[in-house]
């Protein structure tokens, strides 16, 4: 069972070599997710080098998680009904 501060993610992988487990359980905390979020697809030294730009596209990022995510009662995140739709 997950701590009340911790999500829990139950995964299936595609495409991946074989040396990868294909399915798994990932726990992880919500300042991790923050962070994910916020340095995603940006390079380390990028991540905040323009100002209060980069607070507003932090900003954007964290605002579209409760339109896709759900967490259960048990601390499982869950797709949307928006996103099993796309």
């Amino acid at each position: 069972m997950v701590q009340p501060d911790e999500f829990e993610v139950w995964y299936t992988t595609e495409d991946f070599p074989d040396t990868f487990n294909r399915t798994g359980r990932m726990v992880f905390t919500a300042d991790a997710l923050a962070h994910a979020l916020f340095v995603t697809g940006r390079a380390p030294q990028d991540q905040a080098v323009y100002g209060w730009t980069s607070v507003y596209e932090w900003l954007h990022r964290v605002a579209l998680i409760p339109a896709y995510i759900r967490r259960a009662p048990t601390g499982r995140l869950t797709r949307s009904d928006l996103a099993r739709e796309r």
